[in-house]
């Protein structure tokens, strides 16, 4: 699981990873998930307790999360080594607004690193007016079902605001919007290089129907000399949370989520049940026991190393 950003479970110190052991002292393996969802749910000033497990020690813990009202955060930026690093912990109403105007000042051909560590919050539209500040004018993706309309999402010329290259941070708690914008930054690239993206993923998907049945690690789509690619996504797999649901009533008095729509990129490539594939892969470093101060970030220093590796962008406009 993972917390977005701001949220009261972020607050009580639920992380990326973390795996709930139990909610309210009940079993999480004998709840259904609307039942974990009403246990955390309630009035402002209520209380609920979750034990998760992780990696780090102490292995179990207790969290109290204090229920409240919150807003996601807005995107912020700070200089580390020397280079721009903005965090993006949502896509919520006026994250683009936010994101332009921290990118109005800068020189819009330096390399920049976008981190969406644990986004997985906000929606598919935000997403696309956020992407179209670093992408050309075309499509960016499209929201697909039977029994719901297409909707698309598109970049218009003179939208853009930056033009140099990026490195976007993942990790297994990025998930739905922002896999599509990273997903259609990294593609809108790979365009740039003359690579047939959708051939390339038809490729990738084809390969990959076996594979997801075996559970073997997805390949990165398209394949290609990651270093010559303007944008580069380093980190981990992302969840895969590519899709729209929808609650349908009972007349039992019960509930089902379904699956109404799901999102693909503009090169056809389906952003579930399979998130992204990094171009960089980075492991997780659990700091040695008694260690004091903060613990190293092994998934940012790969960024900054990375970034002086990107190939200069000239400053014209798109």
């Amino acid at each position: 699981m993972t917390a977005v950003p701001g949220s009261p479970a972020a607050v009580a110190g639920i992380e990326t990873d973390d795996l709930v052991e139990k909610v309210a002292g009940v079993s999480a393996r004998s709840l259904g998930l609307w039942e974990v969802e009403a246990a955390l749910s309630g009035k402002a000033g209520g209380r609920a307790s979750v034990l998760v497990v992780r990696e780090a020690k102490p292995r179990r813990r207790t969290l109290e999360i204090v229920r409240t009202s919150w807003t996601p955060s807005l995107p912020s930026a700070e200089r580390v080594s020397g280079e721009l690093v903005v965090k993006v912990p949502a896509f919520g109403a006026g994250t683009a607004d936010a994101l332009a105007g921290i990118l109005a000042p800068l020189d819009r051909s330096k390399a920049l690193v976008l981190d969406l560590r644990g986004n997985a919050f906000g929606s598919w539209d935000e997403a696309a007016r956020s992407a179209a500040l670093f992408g050309p004018p075309g499509l960016i993706g499209e929201l697909k079902g039977r029994k719901i309309a297409t909707k698309s999402w598109r970049a218009e010329a003179g939208q853009r605001v930056h033009q140099g290259s990026l490195v976007l941070l993942v990790d297994s708690g990025t998930g739905g919007p922002a896999e599509l914008f990273a997903a259609a930054l990294r593609e809108s690239a790979a365009k740039e290089l003359g690579i047939d993206v959708a051939a390339a993923v038809k490729r990738e998907e084809k390969k990959g129907e076996q594979a997801f049945e075996d559970q073997s690690p997805p390949t990165p789509a398209p394949s290609l000399d990651r270093k010559k690619l303007r944008v580069r996504v380093v980190g981990e797999p992302t969840f895969g949370m590519g899709l729209t649901q929808e609650v349908v009533r009972l007349a039992s008095g019960g509930a089902l989520k379904i699956t109404v729509g799901k999102v693909r990129t503009a090169a056809g490539r389906s952003l579930s049940p399979r998130g992204l594939e990094p171009d960089d892969r980075v492991f997780h470093v659990q700091p040695e026991e008694g260690m004091a101060g903060k613990p190293p970030d092994p998934f940012l220093e790969r960024a900054l190393k990375i970034v002086a590796e990107l190939p200069a962008t000239p400053a014209a406009a798109s």
